[in-house]
């Protein structure tokens, strides 16, 4: 079920304090316009409210049957509908696929300690790759 997701979301909440702090510290201190302050709220809510959109989004697929007789009862004709999501795939996907573009970067600053041309490449590799 939802056991990876919930540790996915435990690791991200885990940071957000810190995250939160740091915003607030640069804001304090005038390294944060207030206007991009605001701004960032008003990003995060549009972000949280579209991903819950898709999330609960549903398509309704109407399926008709038809009437049919059992003896001498004859029913009558049913619809119905199958509520298929929009997002099937889930929010695994996309984490997994950040994950996977962040692999090369993690690597490159693992052996990418020390002098010369590979180690240069490879920490520029990092440099490129890493968030932020």
């Amino acid at each position: 079920g939802n056991g990876i997701s919930i540790i996915i979301f435990a690791g991200i909440v885990a940071g957000m304090p810190s995250a939160v702090g740091q915003t607030a510290e640069m804001a304090r201190q005038g390294e944060l316009h207030l206007l991009v302050l605001l701004l960032i709220g008003v990003v995060v809510f549009a972000v949280t409210f579209l991903v819950v959109f898709v999330e609960r989004g549903q398509r309704r697929i109407v399926v008709n049957y038809a009437k049919r007789q059992q003896g001498r009862k004859v029913f009558a004709a049913q619809s119905t509908h199958l509520p298929l999501k929009v997002n099937m795939a889930g929010v695994i996907p996309p984490i997994f696929a950040s994950s996977l573009i962040l692999f090369p970067g993690t690597l490159a600053s693992w052996f990418g300690q020390g002098d010369g041309p590979v180690a240069d490449f490879l920490q520029g590799v990092s440099g490129a790759m890493s968030p932020g």
